[in-house]
């Protein structure tokens, strides 16, 4: 018992992490390139 607790431990832990707190993080995705937008003063 004193091996598979805690593996099983680790597995639940991972799952609910994913669950509930992975899914709000941000992506590590950079934004695509594109056109600056221009200062509301200049249009």
């Amino acid at each position: 018992m004193p091996i598979i607790a805690p593996l099983i431990g680790g597995l639940l832990g991972a799952g609910l992490y994913k669950a509930f707190i992975g899914r709000f993080l941000p992506t590590a995705e950079p934004e695509p390139p594109g056109r600056i937008p221009a200062p509301d003063s200049e249009r």
